[in-house]
């Protein structure tokens, strides 16, 4: 009887190892739950529950970024490129600022629905400030088109 036990235990061990291998593949924590992944915009970009940050790419900062929003709380969306840009629940924005000739466009809703207010450089950089409905936008695009609004 010892050696039958012997192989059970031998046969459990196994059989753990192999859940405990294939929960980490699956991505399921020690609750047995997916592991949750913010989206890969915003991904290096928020702070606790609260989001201040969302870039057209990974790699798309207030530094770097064509056209960028910024609050006076740290919060921020930057486009990289001609792009629309999901940035609800980032605001209140309280400056645009442009690096390029394209048009820059603030829209109600995502993707460039609603009202629609335009942004255009001569000379770029500019920032402009920011009042009443531009200051909490559904998107915002920068457009291929570098005529003037």
């Amino acid at each position: 009887m010892h050696s039958i036990f012997a192989g059970r235990s031998k046969m459990v061990v196994t059989l753990v190892t192999t859940l405990i291998v294939a929960t980490g593949m699956l991505g399921l924590d020690a609750t047995g739950a997916a592991a949750q992944t913010p989206p890969a915009s915003t991904a290096a970009a928020t702070n606790s529950d609260q989001p201040i940050g969302v870039g057209s790419d990974n790699n798309c900062t207030p530094s770097n970024g064509w056209a960028v929003l910024t609050g006076t709380g740290g919060n921020w969306a930057a486009v990289c490129g001609v792009f629309v840009l999901d940035v609800a629940g980032f605001g209140p924005f309280t400056k645009l600022t442009i690096r390029v000739r394209n048009r820059v466009w603030l829209h109600q809703t995502f993707p460039a629905r609603g009202w629609a207010d335009c942004f255009s450089v001569g000379s770029p950089p500019r920032t402009f400030n920011l009042s009443g409905r531009d200051q909490n936008p559904g998107d915002m695009q920068v457009s291929a088109n570098t005529s003037p609004c």
